[in-house]
C-alpha cells in the first residue's frame, strides 16, 4: 500500500514576532495532508541545535506554561509525519517573546523580626532564593520610611553582613527586592532589629580567700576575667 510523505505544514499563531505573550503560549499550525502527527520544536535559538522542547504531537496545536517569562525570544518550527514512519521536511520557523515579568519579593529570614543583637558584632541579614532573579537589592535605615539608607547594596546572593557602627538601643529597618532582566521588583515586608550593649557576666573573685587572716599588705585583689 503506497503512504505517501505528508505535506509540508504552514504555521498559523502566534504571528511571526509577536511580542510579550503571557503564559500559556497557544502554537498553531495547519492540518497537513496525509499527517497523523507532528513534531514540534521550541528553542532560544535559531538553529535548533539543542531543543528545549521537542514533543510529538497528534492535533495541529500546542500549549507551552512552562517557558522562561523574561522576555526571552524563542523559535519554533513544526514536521508532519505518518503511521508509516515518513516526515516531512520543517515548516518555515518563527519567533515570538514572552512576557517579560518582574519577580516577587523574597522571604526575610534572619535575624527574626524585632530582634535584639549584640551592637558589638556585624549583622548578617539573610533571606530566600527567588528563583530567576539575577541579584537583589537590600537597603537599611533608621526610619521606617526609609529616607534615612545607612546601608545599601546590590547582592548576588540571599545575605548581606553590614560592619556598620550601630547604635546601641536604636531600631533598625531593612527590606529586600529581587532583579531580573524585566526590571525591579517590589520590596519585601520590612523587618526590624535593635542592637544593645549586652550586660557584662559576673567576675568570680579568686584571691585572697574568703575569710583570708593577717594578710600581708599590700594586699592584691584578683579576680576573673569576664
Amino acid at each position: 500500500m503506497e503512504c505517501p510523505t505528508p505535506a509540508i505544514t504552514t504555521l498559523e499563531l502566534p504571528a511571526d514576532g509577536a511580542a510579550g505573550l503571557p503564559q500559556p503560549i497557544h502554537l498553531d499550525w495547519a492540518d497537513a495532508a496525509g499527517a497523523t502527527k507532528y513534531r514540534l520544536q521550541v528553542d532560544d535559538n535559531a538553529d535548533f541545535g539543542s531543543p528545549e522542547k521537542d514533543d510529538l504531537r497528534i492535533y495541529s496545536h500546542f500549549s507551552y506554561a512552562d517557558l522562561n517569562t523574561d522576555g526571552t525570544r524563542y523559535y519554533w518550527r513544526v514536521a508532519s509525519g505518518n503511521d508509516c514512519g515518513n516526515w516531512s521536511g520543517w515548516s518555515g520557523i518563527r519567533n515570538f517573546t514572552t512576557e517579560c515579568v518582574v519577580l516577587e519579593p523574597p522571604t526575610l529570614s534572619g535575624p527574626p523580626d524585632e530582634e535584639g543583637l549584640d551592637v558589638r558584632e556585624p549583622v548578617v541579614l539573610t533571606w530566600g532564593d527567588v528563583a530567576g532573579a539575577t541579584d537583589y537589592d537590600v537597603r537599611v535605615s533608621d526610619d521606617e520610611m526609609f529616607n534615612n539608607i545607612i546601608a545599601e547594596n546590590i547582592h548576588a546572593s540571599s545575605g548581606f553582613t553590614i560592619e556598620y557602627p550601630f547604635q546601641s538601643g536604636t531600631w533598625y529597618y531593612w527590606e529586600v527586592r529581587t532583579n531580573n532582566a524585566c526590571g525591579d521588583g517590589d520590596w519585601s515586608d520590612t523587618w526590624e532589629f535593635q542592637p544593645n550593649c549586652p550586660t557584662a557576666g559576673i567576675p568570680t573573685l579568686e584571691s585572697p580567700s574568703n575569710g583570708a587572716l593577717s594578710v600581708m599588705q599590700p594586699i592584691e585583689l584578683d579576680w576573673t576575667d569576664v
